[in-house]
């Protein structure tokens, strides 16, 4: 389950890049959006 809610996640980053195009999706960009997500994540905000 929490598998596929990350595989989720991350293929909502992946859409939301190949729409905008972001220069600043790189890859450390990419990895703090994530680690914000799963602070929010395990401490339910």
């Amino acid at each position: 389950e929490d598998d596929e809610e990350i595989a989720e996640y991350v293929a909502g980053l992946e859409e939301s890049q190949d729409a905008a195009d972001l220069p600043e999706a790189t890859g450390d960009a990419i990895a703090a959006d994530f680690e914000r997500y799963l602070r929010r994540r395990n401490h339910g905000v």
